[in-house]
């Protein structure tokens, strides 16, 4: 099971060769995404056109949205300060550990820093 990391989402709906492909393989599992990188990608300019946002809305329902709860709020505060990495990585890695879930993402250099957090870079670039 995956939680997939807005950069990689990013690719697909800018239409980078071979994302889409990856991301089919992907949902030959269980496949979610952060609240957080529900918001990362509403706040790109492209979804203020009204058709490309409701566009976005409904790829985006494909997967499983994780909330942020107060147990990862903790343990995500804890990697922030342990590992000093972003908050919306700490949030997102929090979430992943939380739910036994791999990280899919090219920013491998944060995530790579967490013990036992799973990994894994996209193989379309």
């Amino acid at each position: 099971m995956y939680l997939v990391d807005s950069d990689v989402i990013i690719d697909l709906l800018r239409g980078v060769k071979g994302s889409k492909e990856f991301l089919l393989k992907l949902f030959e599992s269980r496949v979610f995404i952060s609240v957080l990188t529900v918001a990362e990608i509403m706040s790109g300019r492209e979804t203020k056109q009204i058709s490309k946002r409701e566009h976005i809305l409904k790829f985006l329902k494909n997967f499983e949205a994780i909330s942020v709860d107060y147990e990862v709020a903790v343990l995500a505060g804890e990697i922030r300060r342990d590992y000093s990495i972003p908050m919306a990585d700490s949030i997102i890695a929090a979430s992943a550990l939380k739910n036994s879930l791999a990280v899919v993402t090219y920013n491998t250099r944060h995530f790579e820093k967490i013990p036992d957090l799973e990994v894994v870079k996209p193989n379309y670039r």
